[in-house]
């Protein structure tokens, strides 16, 4: 958050043709309390030290308010030639519910070397508040992963070290009521295509809510030790379920439901939930599409949903992920998009 503690001791040199910039949120329940930057005027700007520990690729990925969309904003780094950027325009649907008046965007794509450096925010006419910045490793841009996931020759996924997949009937497997996830390796997705066959156990009265399926953009997988004696600790409890950051496609035969998940909690919320059919034991194929904010889901090569999350999550590992249903999959694949 950009707090005053951040921005005091640097507006001396920094310019704003106005009030005082720093405001605090009132009006959102999302980000209620929170200091924000106010660029008001023409060329108002504000600079930051910024620490990279290490030489890469990154886009910069804004909090901003949605009445920015589509405006302009200039960023410099260093004494690097200044670059303008068009903020994406808001793809969302006003009469949705409950949302925020901000959005996460990113722009951007910046060869950045280690160490500190100097980054330079500015107003090109066009009010706008920002809450947060952030730089965003960027990954491999022709990353393709894929494989049958028929037995333990799964070169490229990485498995959580807590995990109990085994393999049955030439699939990946994971039983009921354990946590398991695997994921293509690269650790920074951004827009992707992926699909996997997944096929789920015959429901009964004990198992129609028992949900497995898909995770992506994950970011700080939390492991726990799935002791027998059911001896978690705090941190381990509060984590059992939905243990990561990121968003989760969660299946039973009778429906698919979209969270954006941070950790359990009252920060994991239900963004959609579709009724559907998952015929059981058979293998069903489900393809999902990420671009920005947008997320599209297909079953068998139909639409099943799709979802525009103003505050979603702009990268991060793919992967499969169970949190208490029985499911196999087979024929995993992800393809970056740039």
């Amino acid at each position: 958050m950009l707090t005053p503690d951040n921005l005091v001791e640097g507006l001396k040199t920094n310019y704003f043709n106005g009030s005082y910039p720093v405001k605090k949120v009132i009006d959102d329940a999302e980000y209620y309390g929170a200091e924000v930057l106010q660029l008001s005027s023409l060329y108002d700007y504000s600079r930051y030290l910024v620490n990279f520990n290490e030489s890469a690729t990154y886009s910069l990925e804004l909090v901003v308010d949605k009445g920015a969309a589509g405006k302009k904003i200039r960023i410099q780094l260093d004494d690097k030639t200044e670059q303008d950027f068009a903020l994406p325009l808001y793809q969302g649907r006003e009469n949705e519910a409950e949302k925020s008046r901000f959005m996460r965007i990113e722009i951007g794509e910046f060869d950045i070397s280690k160490g500190i450096r100097q980054l330079k925010l500015q107003c090109l006419g066009d009010p706008m508040c920002i809450v947060s910045y952030k730089f965003v490793k960027k990954g491999q841009s022709d990353y393709y992963f894929s494989n049958a996931l028929k037995d333990e020759n799964i070169p490229g996924l990485s498995v959580s070290e807590d995990a109990t997949w085994n393999f049955a009937s030439s699939a990946l497997h994971s039983n009921k009521n354990v946590r398991n996830y695997a994921a293509a390796a690269d650790k920074y997705i951004h827009d992707f295509d992926m699909e996997v066959e997944v096929a789920m156990p015959t429901p009964s009265l004990y198992t129609l809510s028992d949900e497995a399926g898909i995770a992506f953009h994950v970011r700080n997988f939390a492991m726990y030790n799935d002791a027998s004696d059911g001896d978690y600790t705090e941190e381990e409890l509060a984590t059992r379920e939905y243990a990561f950051q990121g968003y989760y496609l969660a299946l039973t035969t009778m429906s698919a439901t979209l969270y954006r998940v941070n950790f359990s909690g009252e920060k994991t919320v239900v963004l959609h939930t579709v009724n559907t059919s998952i015929s059981a034991i058979k293998f069903h194929k489900i393809s999902i599409s990420m671009r920005g904010n947008m997320i599209a889901v297909w079953l068998d090569g139909k639409s099943l949903l799709n979802y525009i999350d103003d505050l979603g999550y702009g990268s991060g590992q793919v992967g499969l992920y169970t949190a208490k249903g029985e499911i196999s999959y087979k024929n995993f694949k992800v393809r970056s998009v740039n």
